[in-house]
Formats: structure tokens, C-alpha cells, sequence
């Protein structure tokens, strides 16, 4: 065995040198033909997968942002919004939205052709670059940044083309081309820089690049021209966030916190009005660093254990388990390619998994369904490198196996070789599109224009229903140019719409209009609800709640794509949400009303903690104790410590005739929380005795 490992270790320096010989070229005419196979492959299933117009999540706000070279969400993403801007003016057809999302497949077909030169480089084997890059263009979640306005594709590209700089930079100094490596090396500084005005989680590859620049060239610490210059080329790139206060002073139509002044510029860029859980990473690696020194136990159980499972997980659904098991092969080859090369890759690894995990907690395992499904893009750069380290593994074992054979293929069969590999890869693609295929998902967008539709002239909507509701309407706002009479507030200053600080306050600012809300499940005091599909109005209490019209319209309105099987989490969500609220407008037909309920309930499985305790809510405010139970208690399956959710199920018992459950539920909340809640039972005893009759007797039997 260890004859046949040497043999191998020797065949490897033979096939893929370290120091090439000087007059070789890293790539021919055959490389880029083959980088544009892997492109053009993958850039037709993304186009033909597409979503057709506006899609759930942050594609409104991208999409709006891009339109009208605006400042996005914290903090900001620049690069995405400029170059997202002039691909919408090169591709003259299509929608906006459409032409947006067009550029996420584009980027993420440029970053399957990067992996194959990448591959190249590390492995030297074309046939394997093809796999390699056609493999990773299958993975579930790389597909679904490919569809929609999102910025990960975007990121994924500028990862891997870091690391082919990094790695070029080393083989170019390998080969004593010092000059050609200095370029290199300058032009990985302003990339770096440049990634960072995309997305701030390329901070995470800053330690990887210094460990290896380090490794290959430890004396570079003492050329301080050289380091004056890496610094220049870095901040150049960087500086593009400066775009931000230039466009926030011309008061575009996206304009978050509008970054004008050097305190609004900078907290906008550190993420510092999200909170200290998104702080910017330089940031949180000090609060995690000494979290990790004061609780070793639960950092390892958190960041290591729990991210492990998580992303075991995440790779057996999108690579398999086989992707993992090469990749350790993978580092196997690099050990004997390149020392250096290895412990770059191992510093990638764990800055991507249990650094990350540490800094933003995407592999904590006790997270509601809903945040697992927005944390997943944080995966794709483990699980790019994981794919990158699987090319190497199969280079590795393909040498054992010409050991074995003594002997290679003819270069004709090679070249058949690859282009079997590659249909094989695209055959894996043709089996995954149907599961990715949004090109007849109109959803968010469809439900959007009704819900603006619906309204009257000039009307007030207070947007409660979260970015899946308020983001598309955003676009058909401002891009589309569609109902830009209604006036929106949302509930988070300093953003997108007008700020919603009480009911009463939006009331006084617009005198005579009428007022809605997506979201009918507050109560207050005078006012009650016409139930009208997507939105309702806000009327007082002896007013005619009379919604036949607005039923009449909602239910003829057709929501293109409702019913297809390849619905991910937040589409689920807006078909429960459309079940939920025809439910709603059904409030005089209790038959009708329970039907639809129980679709809505049934839609989204993954939803439940939310459709659950607003099916209750709905249920309580008819006094329907008995009828809230259920739903209620599926809600607090996935959101056990909620207050509201443990407070509406106590006095679903209470009052269903069931006090002894009402008891136990009480005694395992957590002290704060009961002690709010018996306060709360308290005050309604007391006030109103007469409606809750059976609550007086619960705290008179409580307090003895």
C-alpha cells in the first residue's frame, strides 16, 4: 500500500508539477472553448428556469435599487446594484425584473466557468474541470440565486475568482515570473476590495488570503512599497461604497437610511441598524472570539457540532455525501500538489463553516424552518469550496487508477471522454430543472398587483405582511410606474416607505383617506375590519362591513403559478397567505371560512408557527375557544417560548372548558413570561368578567 501511495505521489508530480516548465501556458484555445461550454450549458437551464418577473425575498428591493441606481438594504451592495443597472440597459427586452434576474444567471453561469479554469489550475485536467463545474451548477441552492434578483451569484463568482488569483499568484512565482506574480497579486487586492461592495461575508476569505500570501511569500512583510500598493489596489476597490452617499443626495426611490452623512454612511455600511446580531464581521469576531474563550463547551456544541450536522445536511441535499468523502481526497491531492495550496484550502474551510457559524449562527439546528430557508445562501461558499476539493479528490483517485492501469488514453478518447462526462453532467442538470424550474411563477408578483388593484383611489396601506408582500409592490410602485396614488407605511424607519408609528398617527397625516393594513390580526379599540382578500380596511365599528365587491374581484383574480409542486418556502407561504385571507373575506360563511382555513393551514407546512396563531387569532375574536385550539398548538410546536402564541392557547383552555391543560401550559413557561401571563389573565377577570366568565374562576382557583 504505501508502494502504490508513492507511486501515486510520484505520478501526481508528473501529470500536475509544481514548477511547470517556464515556456508553458496555464490555458489554450481548448480551455476556453471548454469554459464556454460549461457556461453556455448552464446559462440555458438558469434562462429557461427564470423567474418571468419579480420573485419573493429581496428581489423587489434589488430589482427597484438597480432600476433607479438606489441605495439597498444594510449595507447597500453597491457593486451588485451598479453592474445589475447597466445589464438591464445592454439587455433591451424583458421586463425589468426579468432583465435582473437575467444578470443572477449570468454570474452564476460565469461562476461554473470559473471553477472549470480554477479545476485547471489545480488539477490540470480538463475533463475534470468539466465535471467539476457542471457538478456545482446542479447544487438546489446555487440554482435558486441563479433565478432571481439576489446577490449570491454575483458573490459565488468573486470567491472563486479570488481564489484562481490567489492560486494563479502562487504558480506564477513557482515559475520565478515575478513580475507577471506582482500584477496578479495587485489585481487579487482590488478584486478583494471589489467583492467586498457585493456582499460582506468576503470578509471571511481576508484571513485565508493573508495565512496563504504569508505561507508562499513570508518576506513580504518587509517590501512595504509593495504592501502600500496592495493597500491602494484594495481600498480602490473598495471605495465603490462611495457611490452610496452620491446617490442617496439625489433622493432615489430605494434610499435605506439615506446614507448622506458620515454617521448615516457608516452604519449603513456596518449593518449597525440591524442590532449587534448583523454587525459587520471585523465587528462580531471580537464578541465571538471571546465567547468562544468564556464558553469553549458551547461554542464547540454550536459552531462545530451543530454546524456540521447542519451542513451534512445541506451537502446530502444539493451534492450528496459522495461530494463530501471526495473532498477529502481533495485535500489529499493538494498535500501532494502543493503544501501551501492545502493549508489555504483548510483555512477556506473553516472560515466558511464554523468561523461563519460563529459570526451570523447559520448551523444552530433549533432555528425556525423559515430562518433555515433565508440562511441557506450562507452555505454556498462551503459548499463551493467542498465541490472545488471533490474536482481534486476524483484527480487523486484517477491517478491511483492510471497507477493501477500503467497506462493513459489516447488524446482522441480523452477528448471523447470529456464530452461524454459533460452530457453525463448535463443529464444531472435536465433531472434537476423540474424542481427548479420558476419560469411560470408569477406569485409575488400576481398577488402584489391585486392587493394595489383592490384599493380606491388615494388610498393609505399599512404593509405588515413582511418583504414578500411589500417588495413587489415596491417595483410595481416605482418601476412599473403601477397605483402610485397609495400612499404605503411599513413598520421599520429610515427604510423604503413612509415609517408606521401608531395607527394614529398615520391617520392624522393623511386627514379623510382611507385606511388599510395587510396584515387585519391587531386589534383597536372602535375599529373593525372589511375583510377585502389581500387587504382589508380599517372602518368603525357601526359601519357596514359589506365586502361583496372586493370578494367578487380577489376570487376572479387568477395568481399564475399558485398551484405548482416546486413551490419553495416563502411561495408556500404566499399560497397559505392567499388561502388564508379568501378565508378571511369569508368571515359571514363560517363553512366557507373553515374550508379555507384549513387549506391555508395545510399549504405551508413550514409556516405553521405563523398560519397557526393568525388561524387562532381569527378564531378567537369570534369566541371560537375550541376551534382556535388546534391551530394554536401547531404554532407553539415550532415556537415553543412565544408569548402571544402560549397566551392565546391559555385562554383557548380556559375557556374551551379545559383548565387543567391551561395549568400545565402555564407552569413550563419560562418565569418572565408567566408571570406576564397570570398579570395578564388577571386584568381580564377583573374587567371583563362578564365575557370571560371562566377565566375569573381560573384565577380564583389559581390564587388559592
Amino acid at each position: 500500500m504505501k508502494a502504490a501511495f508513492q507511486s501515486s505521489v510520484a505520478h501526481t508530480a508528473q501529470t500536475a508539477p509544481t514548477v511547470p516548465h517556464p515556456e508553458d501556458r496555464f490555458f489554450n484555445i481548448k480551455d476556453v472553448f471548454l469554459a464556454s461550454l460549461v457556461f453556455f450549458i448552464s446559462y440555458a437551464f438558469y434562462l429557461f428556469s427564470l423567474y418571468p418577473t419579480v420573485a419573493t425575498e429581496d428581489a423587489g428591493e434589488f430589482t427597484t435599487a438597480a432600476y433607479g441606481l438606489g441605495v439597498a438594504h444594510p449595507p447597500g451592495y453597491p457593486l451588485f446594484v451598479i453592474l445589475a443597472k447597466i445589464f438591464t440597459v445592454l439587455v433591451p427586452f424583458g421586463n425589468i425584473a426579468w432583465r435582473v434576474n437575467l444578470f443572477s444567471a449570468f454570474f452564476a453561469a460565469a461562476t461554473v466557468a470559473a471553477i472549470y479554469f480554477l479545476i485547471r489550475l489545480l488539477a490540470k485536467d480538463p475533463a475534470i474541470g468539466v465535471i467539476t463545474a457542471l457538478f456545482f451548477a446542479s447544487g438546489e441552492i446555487f440554482w435558486s440565486q441563479a433565478v432571481r434578483a439576489e446577490v449570491y451569484s454575483l458573490h459565488s463568482f468573486l470567491m472563486v475568482l479570488v481564489v484562481f488569483l490567489a492560486v494563479l499568484w502562487f504558480l506564477q512565482l513557482s515559475l520565478d515570473r515575478e513580475l507577471k506574480a506582482r500584477k496578479t497579486l495587485l489585481w487579487l487586492a482590488f478584486i478583494y476590495g471589489l467583492s467586498l461592495a457585493n456582499h460582506q461575508l468576503m470578509f471571511l476569505m481576508g484571513p485565508p488570503l493573508a495565512i496563504f500570501v504569508l505561507i508562499v511569500k513570508p518576506k513580504i512583510i518587509l517590501d512595504y512599497r509593495l504592501l502600500g500598493k496592495i493597500a491602494g489596489y484594495f481600498l480602490l476597490g473598495l471605495s465603490l461604497y462611495l457611490f452610496l452617499p452620491l446617490s442617496a443626495s439625489y433622493k432615489p426611490d430605494v434610499n435605506w437610511g439615506n446614507p448622506v452623512t458620515w454617521n448615516s454612511f457608516w452604519q449603513h455600511v456596518t449593518r449597525a441598524v440591524y442590532g449587534m446580531e448583523n454587525i459587520s464581521p471585523t465587528q462580531q469576531s471580537a464578541v465571538a472570539a471571546t465567547t468562544a474563550a468564556n464558553h469553549f463547551a458551547d461554542f464547540f456544541r454550536l459552531h462545530v457540532y451543530e454546524f456540521g450536522r447542519r451542513f451534512l445536511q445541506v451537502l446530502d441535499a444539493n451534492y450528496t455525501w459522495v461530494a463530501g468523502l471526495l473532498g477529502i481526497f481533495g485535500f489529499v491531492f493538494l498535500w501532494i500538489r502543493s503544501r501551501k495550496i492545502f493549508w489555504f484550502f483548510v483555512a477556506l474551510v473553516i472560515f466558511n463553516s464554523f468561523i461563519l457559524s460563529a459570526l451570523v449562527g447559520v448551523g444552530n439546528i433549533n432555528k425556525l424552518p423559515m430562518r433555515f430557508f433565508t440562511d441557506r445562501p450562507f452555505f454556498i461558499p462551503l459548499l463551493l469550496t467542498t465541490v472545488i476539493l471533490a474536482g481534486c479528490g476524483v484527480r487523486y483517485l484517477a491517478s491511483l487508477a492510471y497507477e493501477r492501469g500503467k497506462r493513459t488514453a489516447p488524446a482522441a478518447r480523452r477528448q471523447k471522454g470529456i464530452y461524454l462526462l459533460a452530457g453525463i453532467m448535463t443529464i444531472l442538470l435536465v433531472y434537476r430543472f423540474p424542481s427548479q424550474n420558476q419560469s411560470g411563477n408569477y406569485i409575488a408578483y400576481d398577488l402584489a398587483k391585486t392587493a394595489l388593484s383592490i384599493l380606491p383611489e388615494n388610498a393609505v396601506l399599512h404593509s405588515e405582511n413582511g418583504d414578500n408582500t411589500v417588495l413587489p409592490e415596491l417595483y410595481l410602485q416605482k418601476v412599473e410606474k403601477f397605483r402610485t396614488d397609495i400612499k404605503i407605511y411599513i413598520n421599520m424607519p429610515f427604510s423604503i416607505y413612509n415609517y408606521f408609528e401608531s395607527l394614529g398617527k398615520m391617520e392624522s397625516d393623511n386627514p379623510g383617506k382611507r385606511l388599510f393594513t395587510d396584515f387585519p390580526f391587531v386589534y383597536y379599540p372602535g375599529l373593525k375590519y372589511r375583510f377585502m382578500g389581500p387587504v382589508s380596511e380599517l372602518i368603525l365599528e357601526e359601519e357596514d362591513d359589506n365586502n361583496a365587491d372586493a370578494l367578487k374581484q380577489f376570487e376572479a383574480t387568477k395568481i399564475r403559478g399558485i398551484g405548482a409542486s416546486n413551490l419553495d418556502h416563502f411561495n408556500l407561504y404566499l399560497r397559505a397567505r392567499y388561502l388564508l385571507d379568501l378565508g378571511m373575506a369569508y368571515s359571514k360563511n363560517p363553512d366557507k371560512q373553515k374550508e379555507y382555513f384549513e387549506e391555508a393551514f395545510a399549504a405551508a407546512p413550514e409556516s405553521q408557527n405563523i398560519t397557526g396563531q393568525l388561524i387562532g387569532n381569527v378564531y378567537l375574536r369570534q369566541d371560537k375557544f375550541s376551534e382556535a385550539i388546534p391551530y394554536l398548538e401547531a404554532a407553539r410546536k415550532l415556537m415553543p417560548d412565544e408569548y402571544p402564541i402560549g397566551f392565546q392557547l391559555t385562554l383557548s383552555y380556559i375557556m374551551s372548558g379545559s383548565p387543567d391543560k391551561a395549568e400545565q401550559l402555564i407552569q413550563g413557561l419560562k418565569q418572565e413570561n408567566r408571570e406576564m401571563l397570570l398579570k395578564e389573565l388577571n386584568t381580564i377577570s377583573t374587567k371583563m368578567p362578564d365575557q370571560y366568565p371562566a377565566v375569573k374562576s381560573f384565577m380564583a382557583a389559581t390564587s388559592k
